[in-house]
């Protein structure tokens, strides 16, 4: 799994972040951080986690909004053959609500009214992954963090 978090109001996620800089883990110590530049000047940290979640943290100074992204490596090939299209059902039903955020579409709402819009959050499910993205602005994100994490953890389904 790759998550793409932002711990303080600097932060650029960039979703595609593996066109852009090598995110190879292979061989690496699951305790430790690996620092490097992009280049584009962007500091980058990845991080291993004894649990196997690789996170990448792109820093750039210059943006005004910081995203999150979060890739399972679950996709439509996983689904039974008596109920195709349960993946993507499945990614549909995440946004609705989640145990401590149960108002109908509140990460949705959360996102709106903090700089994302309307098309601020965003997934897709291909045959082997399925990706929950957003973008907020920057004061936001901290908070944001929690809902995308209570979304996909404690969904209302």
């Amino acid at each position: 799994m790759y998550i793409l978090m932002k711990h303080t109001g600097i932060y650029f996620f960039l979703f595609y972040v593996t066109f852009l800089v090598n995110v190879s883990f292979a061989d690496e110590n699951p305790y430790r951080t690996f620092d490097q530049t992009d280049l584009f000047g962007r500091n980058i940290r990845k991080i291993l986690l004894s649990n196997g979640m690789k996170i990448v943290l792109i820093e750039d100074e210059n943006t005004l909004f910081s995203a999150g992204a979060l890739t399972f490596g679950v996709g439509y090939n996983e689904d039974p053959p008596e109920h195709p299209g349960l993946a993507h059902f499945t990614e549909h039903m995440c946004f609705v609500s989640s145990k401590n955020y149960p108002d109908i579409d509140s990460f949705q709402s959360f996102i709106s009214t903090n700089g994302g819009g309307k098309s601020g959050v965003n997934a897709y499910t291909t045959p082997e992954y399925t990706t929950f993205m957003y973008r907020i602005r920057n004061e936001a994100f901290a908070q944001s963090v929690a809902r995308f994490a209570d979304m996909l953890i404690n969904p209302l389904i």
